[in-house]
C-alpha cells in the first residue's frame, strides 16, 4: 500500500541530531540493567515519590485529594507493557473494551466507545487529547517507551483541568537526559502476529540545554480472523457469511524535548510527531470491507512552557501549545453485495482534511501560612477547521445521501463550523489548607468555570445565515483528608466533571463517517462522591480501598441505529475498588479487585436502547494481580486478570436473525502475560515474553444488536533485545 504523501512521517533530521548528540556526550558510567528490578524492592520509595497531577502541587499520593496510582518506567519494562492502555488495564476500576478497531478503556462500569474514552491525557502538563474527537490516545500509537512515570487519578478532575477529565486525569511524565545515564537506549521487540516494535532514545545535558530525542515504530498484522458482520452477505443455504476481519496497524512516533539549564532553567520545549495507519476491523458500519482501505492520520504538537519562582512565596507557569491533525481516509462502507439492491457495487468515501488548535495556560500559586496554598489560573483554546483538501464518494452522493454512479464530490466534512473558530475559556482556583487545621486534617476546595462558544451555519444550503451557540459548566471539588498518622489517610471526596462535545460530534456533515445534531447535543457531566482509605502498613505493604457513587449524565456516543453522535443515556453506578501493593527483597507486585453495580439509568428518548436494572456491557467483577521478581541475572514480571460475566440489554436481541450467532451473555475469562529477562552485560539484556500465555479464548462485548462480539487475541510469543550506550 502506498502511503498518502501528506501523512507519511519524515525524520530526515533525526539521524543528524542523534549523531551530533552522541558525539557530544562525554563517556559516563554504563547503567547496570541487573539493578533495574532490584531497585523496585523498596516499595516505600515509590509510595513517597511526589506526584503533582491530583492538585498541581507536589505531594505524596497518600496525601493527595484523589485516588492516585503511580506506574514507573521500571515497572513498564519489567511487565513488558507497550502502551498506556496496558498500564491502565492493570489498575483498579479500569478494564479493556473495544469498539470498531480501537482498543478503549472502560471505567467503573461504563462501556467506552470509539470516539472518546473520558480520560484527559497530559504529557508533562501538555493537554494531549485529540482535537477532532476529544480522544485520549492511550493505545500503542503513544509509545510507553517515553514514560518515566505515569500518574493516574481515578475519578473527576475537571475542577483543575476542564473538559475530558471525567473518568481520569492521566499524566505521562517523560524521560529526560538524566534518565539515560549511558547517553541512550535502544530496544527491539519481535513477536507473533507480525508484531515489530523499535524504540530509540538519546540524550545529552549541556550547560544551558538538556535534550532528548526519541523515535518509535510499531507494526502488527493484528487480530485477524473470520467473523460475521451486519452486511447480510450469505453463504449457500442462507446462513450469514464470514469474512476476514481487517486489523493491521502501524505507527511512527518522533519526539524531542529541550529543557533549560542554568540561565534557562524553567523553560521547556517539546515537539511530538505522531503518524498511524489502521484498518476498520469489522468495518466502519460493521460491514467487513471487501477492498483494502486506508486510514492514515498524523498529529504534530509543539509546546513551549515556562515555570519558576515569582518572589519567595509565588510560583508561576505559562504554556502555549499548537496541535495540527491531518486525516487521509479511503473508507469502504459497503462491500459488493447483490442483496443490497441500492448499492450492489458497494460504496467508498475518500477524505483528505486537517484542523488546528491553539492552547494557552497561565497559572499562579501562592504559599500561605501553615503550608496552605492558593492556586489559580486561566486556560483558553481555539479550534479551527478550514475545509478539506479533497472529499468525495464512490457510488454515492453524500450531499443528499442517495445512491449515485461514479465519483461524486462531497461538501466540507465539518461544514457547520467551516472557518468558524470554536473557542474555549476556563478559569480555575483551588485552596489547600495544609496544616492550618493541624497535622491531622487537610481541606482542599476548588472550582472551575468553562465556556465553549462558536458560530455555525444552521442551514447548510444557506451560507448567508449563521447562529451562535455556547456551553457553560462549573465544576466544583471538595476533599477532606484525615491523616491520624503519616502513613494512614482517610479521604472524603466530592467532585463534578464534564466533557464538552468534540468538533466532530458537533459538526459532521456530507459524510457517512458520522452524523451530528448541532442544535440538540448536550455536554456530558459526571458527579462522584467517594470515600477512600490509604494505609502504608509497613515499608513493604500498602493497602488502598475506596467506595464510590457516580452519576454520568448525557453520555455522548454513536446511536444504536446510525452513525449519529447523540446523548444516549444517564447512568448511576456505585462500586468498590481495593488494592494491595507489596515489595519484599527482590519481589514486588500488586493485587486488586473492582466491583461495580448499576444503581439507576435513564435512556434518553429517541435511542434504540432498552433500559436495564442490571449492569450491562461491562463486567461487575474484575480481579488482577502482578509480580516482578529478580533472581540474579534473571528478572521478569507476570500479570494475570480475571474479568467476570458481561450482561447484555434486551435491545441487543432486537434483530432475530443475528441472535443465533452469539451467546446471551459473555462468560468470564482469565488471561495471563509474562516476560523473562536475562542480563547479558551491564548494558544489554534479552527477554522473552508471552501475551495470553494460556492461549485462552475470550471476547469483548459488541454493544447493540449484532451477530458478533470482538474476539480476543490468541497467544503471542516474542523476544526483546535492549541495550544502553
Amino acid at each position: 500500500m502506498i502511503l498518502h504523501p501528506r501523512v507519511s512521517l519524515r525524520f530526515g533530521l533525526v539521524p543528524l541530531l542523534v549523531s551530533g548528540m552522541a558525539l557530544a556526550q562525554a563517556p559516563e558510567p554504563k547503567p547496570d540493567i541487573a539493578k533495574e528490578v532490584e531497585i523496585l524492592a523498596d516499595l516505600l520509595t515509590l509510595l513517597n515519590t511526589p506526584i503533582t497531577t491530583a492538585s498541581k502541587r507536589s505531594e505524596r499520593a497518600i496525601e493527595a485529594p484523589s485516588v492516585v496510582s503511580v506506574v514507573t518506567r521500571d515497572q513498564i519494562q519489567a511487565y513488558g507493557w507497550t502502551s498506556i492502555n496496558d498500564a491502565l488495564y492493570s489498575l483498579p476500576g479500569f478494564g479493556p473494551s473495544q469498539d470498531y478497531d480501537r482498543r478503549t478503556v472502560s471505567s467503573r462500569g461504563l462501556f467506552e466507545g470509539w470516539n472518546n474514552n473520558h480520560i484527559l491525557l497530559l504529557v508533562d502538563g501538555i493537554p494531549y487529547n485529540d482535537n477532532l474527537y476529544g480522544s485520549a490516545y492511550t493505545w500503542e500509537i503513544t509509545p510507553a517507551f517515553l514514560i518515566k512515570t505515569l500518574e493516574v487519578v481515578r475519578g473527576p478532575g475537571s475542577a483543575l483541568y476542564g473538559s475530558n477529565s471525567t473518568n481520569s486525569a492521566t499524566q505521562v511524565k517523560t524521560i529526560s537526559a538524566s534518565d539515560l545515564p549511558g547517553g541512550g537506549e535502544a530496544q527491539m521487540r519481535y513477536g507473533g502476529h507480525g508484531e515489530r516494535i523499535w524504540d530509540f532514545a538519546v540524550g545529552h545535558t549541556g550547560d544551558l540545554i538538556s535534550a532528548v530525542v526519541a523515535f518509535n515504530t510499531y507494526r502488527t498484522s493484528g487480530n485477524t480472523y473470520l467473523d460475521y458482520d451486519v452486511s447480510d452477505r450469505k453463504v449457500p443455504g442462507g446462513a450469514l457469511a464470514q469474512n476476514m476481519v481487517n486489523d493491521q496497524r502501524d505507527s511512527q512516533y518522533g519526539w524531542a524535548k529541550l529543557e533549560g539549564q542554568g540561565a534557562l532553567a524553567g523553560w521547556t520545549m517539546q515537539y511530538h510527531h505522531q503518524a498511524w495507519n489502521t484498518k476498520t476491523g469489522h468495518g466502519w458500519i460493521f460491514q467487513i470491507p471487501d477492498q483494502v482501505e486506508q486510514l492514515q492520520e498524523k498529529r504534530q504538537i509543539v509546546s513551549l512552557a515556562y515555570s519558576g519562582k515569582l518572589g519567595a512565596d509565588w510560583t508561576q507557569e505559562y504554556m502555549v501549545t499548537h496541535q495540527r491533525h491531518d486525516i487521509f481516509w479511503n473508507l469502504r462502507f459497503f462491500p459488493d453485495n447483490p442483496n443490497n439492491t441500492s448499492l450492489p457495487n458497494g460504496m467508498n468515501e475518500v477524505l483528505d482534511t486537517s484542523a488546528r488548535t491553539w492552547f494557552g495556560r497561565a497559572q499562579w500559586s501562592l504559599n500561605l501560612p501553615s503550608e496552605s496554598n492558593l492556586l489559580f489560573g486561566a486556560e483558553g483554546s481555539q479550534f479551527l477547521y478550514s475545509g478539506d483538501r479533497s472529499h468525495y464518494s464512490i457510488n454515492y452522493d453524500l450531499n443528499n445521501y442517495v445512491p449515485a454512479t461514479g465519483n461524486v464530490k462531497a461538501g466540507p466534512w465539518l461544514q457547520y463550523i467551516l472557518d468558524k473558530p470554536v473557542l474555549n475559556m476556563g478559569y480555575f482556583a483551588q485552596y489547600s489548607s495544609g496544616k492550618l487545621f493541624g497535622d491531622m486534617f487537610k481541606l482542599v476546595l476548588g472550582a472551575r468555570f468553562d465556556k465553549m462558544s462558536f458560530d455555525y451555519y444552521p442551514n447548510l444550503t444557506d451560507p448567508s445565515t449563521t447562529s451562535s451557540k455556547s456551553y457553560t459548566h462549573t465544576s466544583p471539588r471538595a476533599a477532606l483528608i484525615v491523616t491520624p498518622t503519616k502513613n494512614l489517610a482517610v479521604k472524603i471526596m466530592y467532585g463534578n466533571a464534564f466533557r464538552a462535545p468534540a468538533p466532530s460530534e458537533l459538526a459532521g456533515a456530507n459524510t457517512y463517517t458520522l452524523g451530528s445534531n448541532i442544535e440538540g447535543l448536550k455536554p456530558e457531566s459526571l458527579t462522584t462522591l467517594e470515600v477512600a482509605v490509604d494505609w502504608i502498613i509497613t515499608s513493604n505493604l500498602n493497602w488502598r480501598t475506596n467506595i464510590y457513587r457516580t452519576k454520568f449524565k448525557d453520555q455522548i456516543a454513536y446511536s444504536g441505529s446510525s452513525n449519529l453522535s447523540t446523548n444516549i443515556y444517564t447512568l448511576t453506578t456505585q462500586g468498590l475498588e481495593t488494592e494491595l501493593l507489596y515489595g519484599f527483597a527482590g519481589w514486588k507486585g500488586f493485587a486488586n479487585y473492582s466491583y461495580a453495580k448499576r444503581a439507576n439509568e435513564e435512556i434518553i428518548p429517541g435511542n434504540s436502547i432498552n433500559p436495564s436494572s442490571d449492569l450491562t456491557w461491562e463486567p461487575a467483577h474484575r480481579l488482577k494481580a502482578g509480580v516482578i521478581f529478580n533472581l540474579g541475572d534473571f528478572s521478569g514480571g507476570v500479570t494475570a486478570v480475571y474479568q467476570g460475566r458481561v450482561e447484555r440489554r434486551s435491545s441487543d436481541f432486537a434483530i432475530a436473525t443475528y441472535n443465533p450467532y452469539r451467546p446471551n451473555h459473555l462468560g468470564g475469562w482469565v488471561s495471563a502475560d509474562a516476560k523473562l529477562t536475562y542480563t547479558i552485560s551491564h548494558a544489554s539484556s534479552v527477554s522473552v515474553y508471552a501475551n495470553n500465555l494460556l492461549d485462552k479464548q475470550f471476547h469483548l462485548v459488541r454493544v447493540n444488536a449484532s451477530p458478533f462480539d470482538y474476539q480476543g487475541e490468541g497467544r503471542r510469543i516474542g523476544v526483546v533485545l535492549k541495550t544502553s550506550f
